[in-house]
């Protein structure tokens, strides 16, 4: 407690940062900007210079880096199955199509950038300071004289492992299929710092420390070569060249990486590294008690990852030295142009942390805001070292007790993209469904989505119809969270809530309309699902059910102009219309539709805008949350 508030007093870096996490969430309110500036001035009792040009840098960059880079000319430095990665100096951008030339190849581009929004940078973008998306008009290939980077990530490709991309850019479908910590870690780019840790300890044995640092030097000049200026590289380089120990150097890292990653500060790494490395500063004696440096270790990881395992927790550090190794025999795999042994290590480390990954230690779900702050003051601010491990456990064991007493139902549209997958999450922890499961590719996102909301296993998933933007998660959903039933035609569900489906006897050629349509109640708010079916099944719906209605309704086929019959929203006279789409796929929903939803005065929320859509019914109100807004359902 006396550092902290001997830093509140008198360090600059400490108010610096401070000044810029402000600007960060709030760029363009200049006078709250200017506001805060005068309430840290006060308290240092004079003007700092640090705070001062750290503010203004932090200001340009935000406002003015996305508009002074043009991409006239870029390189090609990856090219996944559905997209074309670009670099222009330490910016990158990506483009939809595969068909621009090799990775490697410099190109000249009419193209128009547009800019992603900040909250776009937490799914992992800020890695590579990816500023948006490529709208390319023409391109020509002007120069196929391939840097360092680009040349490795050919060789990476000619040799097709999905393992060597793992281990070497943190990429491929393994990171969203498994769960374990270790993945996590590997995930956010650790096995760099790590790699260098492993180095830096062999070579401290036969070398003097000033011999050290210049040979640390010179790899990561190296890495930044071979694997471009991202995050994790940029702050291991920081790091080197800071002449400075202790909590002031940690400040400066900080302040010099949100200049050049501003957004970086909502991220996972973020957090995690620098949640570690100021622990000793943040909670008085964590190094000494064990019991506090776990429950603070599952404060940071629950809040992170929505999932906290007991073993995995104990096992930390030494995952993170065998995230380095691995990235050390990737390097070598690709020497040798094989990746065996690596496969077979992985394979012998997946099997470990299965064996280690017991339900009954595993903590699922996002802590409640007023458990983080009861959580984190008790960390910080209690002085009693007993009571700190008492207390710290407590609040694990609260954060599971929580889900059980909430006697809402949640019904979360997820954000999947072009795809459909919704959960019920049933009152007082009973179970939850899910209906459909999105695109392989989307998995990580329901995933994440079902860990945030407490859910460790399924009661059951309804397949709508057999389309892959709705079941391609399903073998992974089935490997993870063990679902007692899978529903792919009608069916009596044994269930907390009254699951029913309709027209459940039509015949059709079309998978699209043969998918099942999905009612159930919860008080007095009724949800619709239709899946793909067409207006066709649509009339026939409302021909068999002259009285139905929903509150809430899923319109079908993504907004396409093939459903959504404007008699039958009509019909439905639904409070709110759900669109779970991506506009940029088949520019879903149509305009006739919003049109249709225009016309008869129905709101609607688009996943594609608002993300993640959750609607919680209880015995007093219903309740919508977005990622932008709350409000009560009429």
């Amino acid at each position: 407690m006396k550092k902290l508030k001997n830093l509140f007093v008198f360090e600059d870096s400490f108010f610096a940062l401070i000044m810029m996490i402000f600007i960060i969430y709030y760029p363009n309110y200049y006078f709250l900007i200017f506001i805060c500036w005068l309430i840290l001035t006060y308290q240092l009792k004079r003007i700092s210079l640090l705070i001062l040009m750290t503010s203004a840098l932090l200001l340009i960059r935000l406002q003015l880096s996305p508009h002074l880079i043009t991409f006239n000319k870029a390189q090609i430095v990856n090219i996944t199955p559905t997209q074309t990665i670009f670099r222009d100096s330490i910016f990158y951008a990506s483009s939809f199509g595969t068909d621009y030339g090799e990775i490697g190849d410099k190109l000249k581009l009419d193209a128009s950038l547009e800019v992603h929004q900040p909250s776009i940078y937490q799914k992992g973008l800020f890695l590579k300071n990816n500023l948006g998306l490529l709208n390319i008009k023409k391109s020509e290939v002007i120069n196929k004289h391939h840097s360092s980077d680009s040349f490795l990530r050919s060789k990476v490709s000619q040799l097709d492992e999905e393992i060597v991309s793992l281990y070497l850019y943190s990429e491929g479908d393994r990171l969203s299929q498994e769960s374990s910590l270790y993945m996590a870690l590997i995930s956010s780019g650790i096995h760099f710092s790590s790699f260098l840790h492993i180095i830096r300890n062999i070579i401290n044995k036969i070398l003097k420390e000033k011999q050290v640092k210049w040979i640390l030097f010179f790899i990561h000049i190296c890495l930044i070569l071979f694997f471009g200026m991202n995050f994790v590289l940029t702050r291991l380089l920081i790091s080197n060249l800071l002449n400075l120990r202790g909590h002031k150097k940690s400040f400066v890292e900080i302040i010099i990486l949100l200049l050049i990653y501003p957004f970086s500060i909502n991220t996972p790494i973020f957090i995690l590294t620098y949640g570690l490395k100021l622990s000793s500063f943040i909670v008085n004696n964590i190094q000494d008690n064990f019991l506090v440096r776990k429950s603070y270790l599952a404060f940071l990881q629950l809040n992170l990852f929505y999932r906290f395992n007991f073993i995995e927790s104990l096992l930390f550090n030494l995952f993170r030295y065998l995230s380095g190794l691995m990235f050390l025999i990737a390097l070598v795999s690709l020497s040798f142009s094989t990746s065996t042994l690596l496969n077979s290590l992985h394979l012998g480390l997946r099997f470990l942390i299965r064996k280690i990954n017991v339900e009954v230690l595993t903590i699922v779900g996002k802590p409640h805001l007023l458990v983080n702050c009861l959580w984190f003051m008790v960390l910080v601010l209690w002085e009693n070292r007993e009571l700190q491990k008492i207390v710290g456990v407590c609040f694990i064991i609260l954060q599971t007790l929580l889900y059980r007493i909430d006697g809402s139902v949640r019904v979360i549209y997820i954000d999947v993209g072009q795809g459909d997958a919704t959960l019920i999450k049933y009152p007082y922890h009973q179970g939850a469904l899910l209906i459909d499961t999105g695109k392989e590719n989307q998995y990580a996102s329901v995933k994440s989505q079902l860990y945030k909301s407490g859910i460790k296993q399924l009661s059951s998933v309804i397949i709508t119809h057999p389309d892959e933007d709705h079941n391609g998660s399903l073998s992974l959903i089935n490997d993870q969270f063990q679902p007692k039933n899978i529903i792919t035609k009608p069916t009596l569900l044994k269930e907390p809530l009254n699951i029913m489906f309709l027209l459940e006897e039509r015949v059709s050629e079309d998978t699209n309309d043969q998918s099942l349509i999905v009612l159930f109640k919860v008080q007095d708010t009724q949800f619709l699902f239709t899946g793909d079916a067409s207006e066709q099944i649509e009339m026939m719906l409302i021909k068999k059910h002259p009285l139905l209605q929903a509150d809430i309704l899923k319109l079908g086929h993504h907004g396409s102009k093939t459903s959504s019959h404007p008699r039958f929203l009509q019909q439905m006279n639904p409070k709110l219309a759900i669109i779970s789409s991506d506009p940029k796929t088949y520019n879903h929903p149509h305009p006739s539709v919003m049109k249709s939803l225009y016309d008869l005065r129905i709101n609607s929320l688009q996943t594609s805008s608002s993300s993640t859509i959750e609607v919680v019914v209880s015995r007093y109100f219903t309740l919508v949350k977005t990622q932008q807004k709350i409000y009560f359902l009429n």
